[in-house]
């Protein structure tokens, strides 16, 4: 007799007549499509103390005061990364391999088959067992599994279920909904659905270089109403920049691909956006690029929009000649007030609350409060231009009163007064070669 067969012996399992379930269910398919990603789990100082309890009963062969949820609670942790590989607990796995292949009960193996879902790696010794195990239950599963089952053929396939999925991914109008309808309820989840990720990055490869393909993995990572999947985030940047290393990318595409990516995994030049740190340093120097030119068009956008001077055209084709000569290595904003209410309600496209962080704020007061700030790194210079008025500063960038890039806060005049370098831009002619002189 099995352990679970045992457990409804012993009386805790017999089942009551119920009435029908069709209310609970939908109210938990509710729950499961606003938190999809929740899942309990046992703290760290418990782990160990409940896995060495099962031990106990196991060998001393005594399930009278054992409880189905605590089983598969143990389970889960033995198949955990921390535990599946100790010596010490391999009778245990073996155990839990031997129980799903003759059980049963529905509640047993519907738990196991989220262990392999959970803990799935393609070709691990644990997946493939585990998998062939729960093949040989797949008609003694419950109905959404069922219905998974049916949809996705190979899925307790441990070493190429990924595949698979994905492979079924392509084929789907809105994969994150429509693998919710067929019973994975966790579409963004780790495991095998972290793997299923990356293998349906791999067959929409090829379409990443149109919108059309781009828009797709998009509409994957960031479903309507969801959080961004976050697992993935090297291969995924580097899978959306990737066509556009060797060529241009025409300019609206490479506007919505900048402002996607730091929607999803932050701006790579702020703190914080730890998830670019393991990107490849072509990938990282192209977004950097990108950004520059971004923000240059938002210092572009607002004086364009706000100052009405003669001598402004000239300053901006200026600066992004030595933009597009590649001379400026990065650059960032820093606007007034004024500027910044015209930046989030006119050019920034994704009205997100964290835009704040997209440009530094100019806060000098007085006859300066509407003054905004470009600034930029030009080879071994920090070179800050200022609208209106304001003067073009040139610092070295070793030197420790030079303003640095990306900061929170600037105030144009302890800039100004820090200068031992500057010229006004009347004489545009004079003032353009004094920059090149001098950068």
């Amino acid at each position: 007799m099995s352990l679970t067969d045992s457990l409804q012996r012993f009386g805790r399992f017999a089942a009551p007549a119920l009435p029908t379930l069709k209310p609970v269910e939908t109210t938990i398919n509710r729950i499961l499509q606003r938190w999809p990603n929740i899942v309990a789990k046992t703290p760290e100082r418990d782990r160990e103390i409940l896995v060495q309890r099962f031990r106990r009963h196991l060998e001393a062969d005594d399930w009278e005061e054992v409880t189905l949820s605590f089983v598969t609670r143990v389970g889960r942790i033995l198949f955990d990364n921390d535990f599946r590989d100790r010596a010490d607990l391999s009778h245990l796995l073996r155990f839990f391999l031997a129980e799903t292949r003759i059980s049963t009960r529905p509640s047993f193996l519907n738990a196991m088959a989220a262990i392999y879902l959970d803990t799935y790696e393609p070709s691990a010794s644990h997946s493939v067992a585990l998998g062939d195990a729960l093949q040989g239950a797949e008609s003694r599963l419950g109905a959404r599994w069922q219905k998974l089952l049916g949809t996705c053929e190979g899925f307790f396939d441990g070493r190429t279920a990924h595949e698979a999925v994905a492979r079924m991914m392509r084929q789907m109008v809105d994969p994150f909904v429509e693998l919710q309808e067929i019973g994975l309820r966790r579409p963004h989840g780790a495991g095998l659905m972290d793997h299923a990720h990356l293998a349906f990055i791999a067959e929409i490869r090829p379409r990443l270089g149109t919108r059309e393909g781009v828009d797709r993995l998009i509409g994957w990572i960031k479903p309507d109403g969801h959080a961004a999947r976050t697992g993935g985030a090297i291969e995924t940047i580097e899978a959306l920049l990737s066509p556009w290393l060797e060529k241009e990318c025409p300019a609206a595409l490479r506007d919505h691909l900048v402002e996607s990516l730091i929607a999803f995994y932050g701006d790579p030049r702020l703190s914080g956006a730890s998830r670019w740190a393991g990107v490849g340093r072509r990938y990282q120097d192209l977004m950097l690029r990108w950004l520059t030119r971004a923000d240059m068009g938002f210092f572009i956008g607002v004086v364009n929009a706000t100052q009405n001077s003669h001598m402004w055209p000239p300053r901006r084709d200026f600066w992004m000649k030595l933009y597009d000569q590649r001379r400026i290595e990065a650059a960032w904003v820093a606007f007034s007030p004024s500027a910044a209410e015209y930046a989030r309600r006119h050019l920034l496209k994704d009205q997100r609350s964290d835009n704040e962080r997209r440009f530094g704020k100019q806060i000098a007061g007085g006859t300066r409060s509407n003054t905004s700030l470009l600034i930029m790194k030009i080879g071994r210079k920090i070179v800050v231009d200022g609208c209106h008025n304001y003067k073009t500063h040139i610092f070295d960038e070793d030197d420790t009163r030079a303003p640095r890039l990306f900061q929170a806060r600037y105030d144009c005049e302890e800039i100004r007064l820090n200068s031992r370098r500057s010229k006004a831009h009347n004489a545009i002619r004079n003032w353009s070669q004094w920059v090149e002189l001098n950068t």
